[in-house]
């Protein structure tokens, strides 16, 4: 199995089995066969960086990973940016060293398919910036 291929069966699993897997949006497999970047350990981790030097598709199968996912897509991918919903991924993504530069109302015109507000709230979008890559401390 190719590394896309890792990479999209631990994404898909964490989108369709986690809590809070409706999160995370799983766009094309196209989006992620042209990121600048991708990154998976089969099985724990995963992560892409677009050219637009944002990181999406983050996905985890726990054990505090983030600070790791972060740090990588600083240095390695050239990740500037991150953006979630506001359901405690915002917290998470502070705790491991970016910072909120933008929130956006949620509207519900342009929330994800299959979205409700009664089992998913109205979260704002937030926008984070990654910290520096550690090659620039």
């Amino acid at each position: 199995m190719e590394t896309i291929d890792h990479y999209l069966d631990g994404l898909r699993r964490v989108h369709n089995l986690h809590q809070y897997g409706w999160a995370v949006d799983v766009l094309s497999q196209e989006v992620y066969e042209k990121a600048r970047y991708l990154e998976c350990f089969p099985g724990k981790y995963g992560f892409a960086v677009l050219h637009t030097d944002e990181l999406v598709g983050v996905w985890s199968s726990g054990g505090n990973r983030l600070p790791t996912i972060i740090r990588s897509a600083a240095d390695k991918g050239g990740a500037k940016t991150v953006s979630c919903y506001d359901t405690g991924l915002v917290r998470m993504y502070e705790r491991a060293g970016c910072t909120v530069v933008s929130r956006v109302p949620f509207l519900p015109s342009a929330a994800f398919e299959g979205w409700t507000e009664s089992l998913h709230g109205k979260p704002d979008v937030v926008t984070l910036a990654l910290p520096a890559p550690s090659y620039m401390e």
